[in-house]
């Protein structure tokens, strides 16, 4: 399987792939010398696994033990509520605390007297599937014990059923903000 002119911070779709181990790589599209790898990943039969490149292209340059986060996901909804798994993906960003609030349509979303609901969290940290009730969120990320937003509020709407992947990234080349990207946990159609 290649996936090919991945750019930042884009990702793929899940494709199929009969169990087995696979040896993965990843190169910028300019070299396509190995940067990160070849690691044989085991995929077993009827799961769903991502992989995350969640660093500076300079850092996996001269890191050579760097892997990437190999998560194995699990996409099955509930029908009472939403799961929400949440990934520090921003090398440039220090540890920080992650606020999930329902919008309030009448004020603007106020933190000040709230408890972060990811509290000291640390680069390359994946939390388990958080169980949200059905509707619209504020994600706000703060410095550790501040209530200045480096990110958001960016609000989000979660459906109960759902599986969400909420991602805080890094600017990237036309982006001048951290941001999140939020990803619902499907299969492709054709799986």
């Amino acid at each position: 399987v290649y996936a090919g002119g991945v750019e930042y911070p884009n990702v793929t779709g899940f494709d199929p792939l009969p169990a087995g181990t696979y040896t993965v790589s990843v190169a910028p599209a300019t070299t396509m010398n190995d940067v990160i790898g070849p690691v044989d990943l085991p995929f077993d039969a009827g799961t769903l696994n991502s992989v995350l490149v969640v660093d500076t292209l300079d850092t996996i340059l001269n890191d050579p033990d760097y892997l990437p986060i190999i998560l194995r996901d699990d996409a099955r909804p509930y029908a009472t509520n939403a799961r929400v798994r949440v990934i520090h993906a921003a090398p440039g960003a220090p540890t920080v605390d992650v606020y999930v609030v329902p919008v309030d349509p009448m004020m603007e979303t106020d933190i000040t007297n709230v408890e972060p609901t990811l509290p000291d969290f640390d680069f390359r940290t994946v939390t388990e599937y958080l169980s949200l009730a059905e509707g619209d969120y504020d994600v706000i990320v703060t410095g550790v014990d501040s209530k200045d937003p480096v990110i958001g509020p960016k609000t989000v709407s979660i459906e109960n059923g759902g599986v969400y992947t909420a991602i805080a990234r890094q600017p990237g080349d036309n982006v001048m903000d951290f941001d999140v990207i939020v990803l619902a946990d499907v299969l492709n159609d054709e799986t």
